[in-house]
């Protein structure tokens, strides 16, 4: 089609795709992996990536589980998300190098892409590497791979696009390409989360700041994920706001935009859900 339109840029193989694939699989399948997310809509995606290539996966709802698993049972490599309830990624993974002695044990951080300070902070608790949310796929795999064979041949992350009020092409990458995925992602966001703002403002009516920041930090994640580039910058914003005690005013004005965003991204998915 390229040669066709007389297009002669850079071509992606999907022939060295597939043999880069077969590559991960055979150093990830039946590799036994800890993946400790409190986001059940991350778990699925890591699971549904994880799987793919034949890893076995156990879930941990926060750090504190984590700790309980590992005491049960060996496990080739942890991901680690950072910011969870009960017990964070930070404490679990110094509890795992120090009380539980698993110094050896790769741990890799799942950190938000643009949190001053996240990166540095990951590798201070003892975590091995990081991949920055919404995670891609082929770095994902990549990056483990790299860690079970002994090595870090984790790749340079690609560089950010413009923004728009949904980017169904980032989505895809962040997919894997597969289509299928990113439509049942797409629902389950429609369903699950055209609320969030709400949720946002009762938890902050009640005093409860964990749960505002959790609920923007899941929020600016999912985004992220499903390629809402201007829904991610506003609840990222919202998130830090929350986090450094803002004011009332302050926050209002910034849950507006959030509002503003998400059905912007709302409304643009239905359009192009309709159009495909």
């Amino acid at each position: 089609i390229q040669e066709i339109f007389g297009y002669t840029g850079p071509r992606t193989s999907r022939r060295f795709q597939i043999e880069d694939d077969a590559e991960h699989r055979e150093v990830l399948a039946g590799r036994r992996i800890l993946l400790v997310e409190d986001t059940p809509f991350n778990q699925e995606i890591a699971l549904e990536f994880l799987n793919q290539v034949d890893s076995i996966v156990s879930v941990a709802q926060n750090g504190a589980e984590a700790l309980k698993k590992l005491e049960r049972e060996p496990f080739d490599l942890v991901l680690m998300d950072c910011q969870m309830p009960v017990m964070d990624g930070f404490e679990a993974t110094r509890r795992i190098r120090q009380q539980l002695g698993l110094r050896e044990l790769p741990i890799i951080a799942m950190t938000a892409n643009a949190m001053k300070g996240d990166r540095q902070k990951c590798l201070d608790a003892g975590m091995d590497d990081y991949l920055s949310k919404p995670v891609v796929q082929q770095t994902l795999y990549q990056t483990l791979a790299g860690w079970l064979r002994g090595g870090t041949d984790r790749p340079e992350e690609p560089p950010g696009e413009a923004q728009n009020a949904y980017d169904r092409e980032e989505a895809l990458r962040q997919m894997g390409g597969d289509e299928s995925m990113l439509e049942t992602f797409l629902k389950r966001f429609r369903e699950d989360h055209a609320d969030a703002v709400e949720q946002v403002i009762k938890a902050l009516d009640e005093q409860d700041l964990e749960t505002a920041h959790r609920l923007a930090h899941s929020l600016k994640g999912m985004a992220a994920t499903l390629g809402a580039r201007i829904l991610k910058a506003n609840a990222e914003e919202l998130e830090e706001a929350i986090a450094a005690g803002a004011v009332s005013t302050h926050l209002e004005r910034l849950l507006c935009r959030v509002d503003t965003a998400l059905q912007a991204f709302l409304t643009q998915i239905e359009k192009t859900t309709e159009e495909s």
